[in-house]
């Protein structure tokens, strides 16, 4: 069920234009359908969308990460894809998305890593392929990629190495 919305009601004494004003909140969403899998653990552990992507959610302690694309019959999105790594797979996902590239981390695998993908939208494929080899941690390094950031050109790269405050 979903939670009651209030209408909460607030007066502002001196208004961007020297008045005073009522503003009332609202709700500026419309709820459709949740995104559900059966079987996972912590669904939701890192999400990103983007209208040609749709939604990718991560179950890190399973080591999943699902793609689920908007099926215009329906009207629904459905799940579209699953990519599997190691434990913590999924902790993190950013992207650039004029490129479509998605960066995915797996901080705290055994071998931790991080990976790269894009998505290829063509008239044969609409698939998340792997953009390059998985970039793994520097020797030594058993945190990697908690925190990943990606510039919106996709030309840097920045991995964390909480570990060793780097």
């Amino acid at each position: 069920a979903l939670p009651i919305f209030i209408k909460n009601t607030v007066w502002v004494d001196t208004n961007s234009d020297g008045n005073w004003a009522v503003y009332r909140k609202s709700i500026n969403y419309l709820y459709q359908t949740e995104l559900e899998k059966s079987g996972t653990t912590t669904l939701g552990s890192a999400v990103a969308y983007t209208p040609k992507m749709g939604y990718l959610v991560s179950d890190a302690d399973a080591g999943k990460l699902y793609r689920y694309s908007y099926d215009a019959t329906t009207e629904t999105y459905a799940l579209a894809e699953t990519k599997t790594g190691s434990t913590s797979f999924g902790s993190a996902i950013v992207y650039a998305q004029a490129s479509n590239i998605y960066v995915v981390s797996e901080p705290t695998s055994g071998s931790p890593k991080v990976y790269i993908y894009v998505l290829t939208n063509t008239i044969v494929s609409d698939d998340i392929v792997t953009y390059q080899t998985p970039i793994a941690a520097p020797l030594g390094v058993t945190n990697w990629g908690s925190k990943i950031s990606l510039s919106d050109d996709a030309r840097w790269l920045y991995v964390s190495d909480s570990d060793n405050n780097k």
